[in-house]
């Protein structure tokens, strides 16, 4: 008895082993990496929006994801997204990103230890500030469950991926000159657009004198020579003088870096007299003038020059060019967004 006792033990201690030997091993999924922060563009058109550019296309962020040990059996695994950036979908064409494939769950393959989730990532022409003055926009991404398969999650489950704005700003200012201190813009009223090639890429036509005008320009626009306007379009003084300020959030200006909104600027001033008002909208009226030029390669702006005001009228940019301005789809700065870049700019 006493034998057949052991015997029966003993088997039961093989089948418990076996059992045990049987079990599939569970592998631990996290992150490879929990934050990433990136530039809004690559300095390039191809960075753009499809729908904004053509033969655009974005471009991938891959965003590691790593096993302690290769999967037994293929797995499920679940996420969610959540953040300030705005996806791609049917009601916002024009998003900030989209995940390639599938934006709910990613499939891991068994045998493997590490995958990627892809990101693809869109500049999309708005300048991002929002109400507490970030610049920068958030997808983050949480590795929520394990749909199914031999995947567990581990601790580092969720990813940030922060995206900074890296366009560049133009502000234009102007006093009337009438001896009013401080300085006010009296019943002047001017327009500042930004020209590539004779054509409109960016502008500000704000009605008034009320603000000043301010208008951002994508450091994704191509390489090239630009020209600026500084259009005086109606009021009743002879002598207006008037200010630029530039910042560029993405690379330099002339070699230097302005990209805070305490300063410094790249600034520049002049005069317009009466004779220089140019109401460009009226039938037959000389488009506005390209009073300022630079180079753009990348993120950096060289050769920028000094303003030259012309002594009279308005020289003629390109009329074709120009009157894109009537259709094209030019995304403008929504006017929450400008009174926060008002606001930042008079801190100084």
């Amino acid at each position: 008895m006493k034998k057949l006792m052991s015997l029966v033990i003993v088997m039961g201690l093989i089948f418990l082993s076996a059992c045990k030997d049987d079990e599939v091993p569970k592998s631990n999924v996290i992150f490879g990496e929990t934050e990433l922060e990136v530039k809004e563009s690559d300095g390039g058109p191809t960075s753009f929006h499809p729908l904004l550019f053509d033969k655009a296309t974005g471009r991938e962020i891959k965003v590691p994801i790593t096993l302690d040990r290769a999967l037994a059996e293929t797995s499920i695994i679940a996420f969610t997204i959540t953040g300030t950036a705005k996806v791609n979908s049917t009601t916002n064409p024009v998003g900030d990103f989209e995940i390639k494939g599938n934006d709910e769950s990613i499939i891991i393959q068994k045998g493997e230890s590490s995958v990627d989730l892809v990101i693809q990532l869109y500049e999309d022409n708005q300048f991002e500030i929002d109400a507490s003055e970030n610049m920068f926009e958030t997808i983050i991404i949480k590795l929520s469950s394990v749909v199914s398969g031999t995947a567990v999650i581990g601790t580092d489950d969720t990813f940030t991926l922060k995206i900074t704005e890296d366009d560049g700003v133009v502000f234009l200012d102007w006093d009337d000159g009438d001896g009013v201190a401080p300085s006010d813009r009296g019943d002047v009223d001017m327009d500042a657009f930004l020209f590539l090639e004779g054509e409109v890429v960016a502008n500000a036509v704000a009605e008034g004198s009320a603000n000043y005008e301010v208008y951002s320009f994508s450091n994704a626009l191509p390489n090239g020579s630009y020209g600026l306007s500084y259009t005086y379009y109606s009021g009743t003084s002879n002598t207006v003088t008037f200010f630029s300020e530039m910042l560029n959030f993405g690379g330099t200006i002339n070699g230097k870096t302005y990209a805070s909104f305490d300063g410094p600027y790249l600034s520049n001033t002049a005069t317009y007299k009466l004779v220089n008002i140019n109401k460009y909208d009226v039938a037959g009226a000389p488009a506005p003038a390209i009073v300022q030029t630079m180079t753009k390669s990348g993120f950096n702006y060289t050769n920028v020059s000094g303003i030259t005001a012309p002594t009279t009228g308005s020289r003629m940019a390109s009329s074709e060019g120009f009157s894109k301005l009537k259709t094209a789809s030019l995304t403008k700065m929504d006017s929450e967004t400008v009174k926060r870049l008002l606001k930042l700019m008079r801190k100084k």
